[in-house]
């Protein structure tokens, strides 16, 4: 299966209702999340599944990455805000069937999942920014296929 985590593009500080749910892409998050959305589709995930966290911002993110991929979006509440890593785990376990997923949401558990798939339980190794995402390709072994950072990379190496 081929993983891609996705941390929602930059948002404003603070919502006009004060909730941090409803916190909203700024002008950068909508183009991160729409860069993501194009790195995908041309590195082959056109019509991947894809879930989300239903917070704003990640709503906002997952339709721009949607709308690239010609997907649909499935809102998964073990994605929401202030949810354990381990809920997202099994929102994406629940799913492990699919060829291609795609998980938008929020940090710690994105990057605690990334860490995880990447070094091991504990481990410290990736931080995942605003509008930056991690692909891996799950089998035996793991392998991580590469980190996707605005400023540094221009497409997923090794991604199908």
């Amino acid at each position: 299966m081929e993983l891609v985590l996705v941390r929602h593009g930059q948002a404003e500080p603070v919502s006009e209702s004060g909730k941090d749910e409803d916190r909203r892409l700024t002008p950068l998050g909508e183009r991160q999340a729409a860069w993501i959305g194009a790195i995908l589709k041309n590195a082959g995930f056109a019509r991947a599944h894809l879930i989300s966290s239903p917070a704003i911002r990640t709503r906002q993110t997952s339709e721009k990455i949607a709308e690239a991929l010609d997907s649909r979006i499935e809102f998964a509440p073990g994605l929401m805000l202030g949810r354990l890593t381990s809920e997202a785990l099994g929102e994406i376990e629940a799913r492990a069937t699919r060829d291609r997923l795609v998980v938008v949401g929020h940090n710690p558990p994105m990057s605690d999942l990334a860490s995880m798939l990447a070094g091991g339980i504990g481990a410290r190794t990736a931080c995942l920014r605003t509008g930056e995402a991690a692909c891996f390709h799950i089998d035996d072994p793991l392998e991580l296929i590469g980190p996707v950072r605005p400023a540094r990379a221009l497409r997923l190496d090794g991604c199908r």
